[in-house]
C-alpha cells in the first residue's frame, strides 16, 4: 500500500493528477489447506480501506474509490482435483510414495512456488489419517511431487484422491 500511495503523490506533485480510481491488487486469498487462515473479505477491504484513508490524510490528498479484485475467493473454494492412486512404493525408513495419474502437467504450482493442498480419500473424506506419503506425479520427473509428507488414510492403488 505504502508504495501505492507514495505514487499517487508523486502523480498529484508532478502532474497534478489525483486518480479517481485506485485496484488494491491481486485480490482476496483462500484458504487450500486447515492450517491457513485468510482473512474474511470484510477484514480484507477494511484494513485496505484503513491504510488508504490514512495515507492519503498523510499526504494531503483525496481518496480515491478502492477497487478490490475479489480474486480466487470467488471460484477457488469451489474447485477440486482428482486422482486415481496408481503404484505405491514403500521405502523403508525413507518414505511411502503414492503414484497419482496426474502431477506437474496439470499443477505445476506446488514446485513453481510451494503451494500447499491436503489430500482426501473420495470414497471416505473422513476416513482418519494414518499414515504419512509423498504423492507423486506421473511425469517421469525427480521433481514431479504434489504433496510432500501427506498425513492421509490407509490408500490402495485405484482410490480416488
Amino acid at each position: 500500500m505504502e508504495v501505492m500511495l507514495d505514487l499517487l503523490g508523486e502523480l498529484k506533485r508532478d502532474l497534478d493528477y489525483q486518480p479517481q480510481y485506485l485496484g488494491a491488487g491481486g485480490g482476496l486469498g483462500i484458504a487450500y489447506t486447515r492450517a491457513d487462515d485468510p482473512p474474511t473479505p470484510r477484514d480484507f477491504v477494511e484494513t485496505i480501506r484503513g491504510a488508504l484513508a490514512a495515507g492519503t490524510a498523510e499526504r494531503g490528498l483525496k481518496a480515491p474509490r478502492l477497487v478490490v479484485e475479489p480474486g480466487r475467493s470467488i471460484a477457488g473454494p469451489a474447485g477440486v482435483t482428482v486422482y486415481a492412486a496408481g503404484s505405491i512404493k514403500d521405502i523403508p525408513g525413507v518414505r511411502r510414495y503414492v503414484a497419482v495419474d496426474g502431477g506437474m502437467g496439470d499443477n505445476i504450482r506446488p514446485k513453481l512456488y510451494g503451494a500447499r493442498y491436503e489430500v482426501l480419500k473420495v470414497a471416505d473424506p473422513e476416513a482418519p489419517a494414518t499414515e504419512t506419503v509423498t504423492i507423486a506425479g506421473k511425469y517421469c520427473e525427480s521433481t514431479d511431487i504434489l504433496i510432500t509428507d501427506a498425513v492421509v488414510p490407509p490408500i490402495r492403488s485405484g482410490d480416488l484422491l
